[in-house]
């Protein structure tokens, strides 16, 4: 490209950006972002640095989730305008996105309070070991929308209504109040069956022709089959009451279980001879005895012999059955949006 034909180029390249960014800036003016970017994006691909089109260009991507996020803030959808002002700052720091994101994620947090409850003597140490794990699972909801807070002034045997007092005056939205009914433990008794199966044994010998050979012969035997549960159970109700107008925000009543069982076998001798079926006499044949001598029948006799033979502890059972229940409670509370 010779010298002149250069300028000729340049100069018409600006007069052309010149027009298209004046287009641009009319689509702004008509919020027809889609067609400001297009355009904005086009310049930019020819000249960075033609006036401030760069800004133009992130105004044009940027403006119309802005005043999306603005208008979520304007009818109290604050949970929507907290994500679009987090999307917006994820990709730039666009105006105020920051602090408009802050003052959505305030007006749409809850705020809880924990309601204290009366230890009588029905109230054993487990239900308040139980009530205690719960409310600490609480500050661990997958949530920015919730928080909770101590209100000191909050004393159990207080009314509802005075408790709901003191806990909005100290900026609570919400209280929570849990009630467990029961947890209970029952082991069942061990339980012993006898199992009957055959020991297969082989024995090589050499026939009349000197040739190795293998006999395979079953023996009838019965072996020892012991199965034994535990359970531990617990009921509960739960709510999340309003200090705003008493409504109640979320009502719940779980009854849940958690159940640790074994089933194993006990054999004097090696139980990798053993090859299950059935028989019905031990020292006679009859027409309905069978032997299940298939590899996979095999493996399923045998695992009995390798799994383990005592249940979880208390304690261990005691703590699943916690996890279990924390979850039930505190996801429908992540998943509760006052809108």
């Amino acid at each position: 490209m010779n010298a002149a034909y250069s300028v000729y180029y340049n100069e018409a390249l600006d007069h052309y950006l010149e027009q298209q960014y004046n287009k641009g800036k009319q689509y702004l003016a008509l919020e027809n972002f889609n067609a400001a970017k297009t355009i904005f994006s086009e310049i930019v691909h020819f000249n960075e640095i033609f006036k401030d089109t760069k800004y133009q260009l992130k105004k044009s991507t940027y403006e119309p989730l802005y005043l999306d996020g603005i208008k979520y803030l304007e009818t109290n959808t604050n949970r929507k305008a907290y994500y679009q002002f987090a999307d917006i700052l994820k990709q730039t720091d666009y105006k105020d996105a920051l602090q408009l994101k802050n003052e959505a994620l305030e007006k749409a947090t809850i705020k809880i309070a924990i309601r204290p409850h009366v230890v009588n003597r029905s109230y054993s140490k487990t239900k308040e070991d139980f009530r205690n794990y719960f409310v600490s699972t609480l500050n661990e909801i997958p949530s920015p929308f919730y928080k909770i807070i101590e209100v000191p002034s909050l004393k159990a045997g207080q009314p509802l209504d005075t408790q709901l007092n003191l806990a909005k005056i100290s900026g609570a939205k919400a209280l929570f109040s849990l009630d467990i009914d029961n947890v209970s433990f029952h082991k069942a008794p061990l339980k012993r069956e006898s199992y009957k199966a055959y020991q297969k044994i082989k024995t090589s010998y050499k026939d009349k022709d000197g040739e190795n050979k293998t006999k395979i012969e079953y023996n009838k035997i019965t072996t020892a089959l012991y199965s034994q549960s535990e359970r531990a159970n617990i009921n509960l109700e739960y709510k999340l009451i309003s200090t705003l107008d008493r409504s109640v925000l979320i009502n719940k009543v779980l009854r849940d279980q958690i159940t640790d069982q074994v089933q194993y076998m006990s054999y004097k001798g090696d139980y990798k001879q053993l090859v299950p079926g059935y028989w019905e006499h031990q020292n006679k044949a009859h027409i309905s005895d069978k032997i299940r001598d298939y590899s996979s029948d095999i493996r399923q006799l045998q695992s009995y012999f390798k799994t383990r033979t005592s249940l979880k502890s208390s304690t261990v059972l005691y703590n699943d059955l916690l996890k279990k229940m924390s979850r039930n409670i505190t996801q429908p509370i992540a998943d509760y949006d006052p809108k």
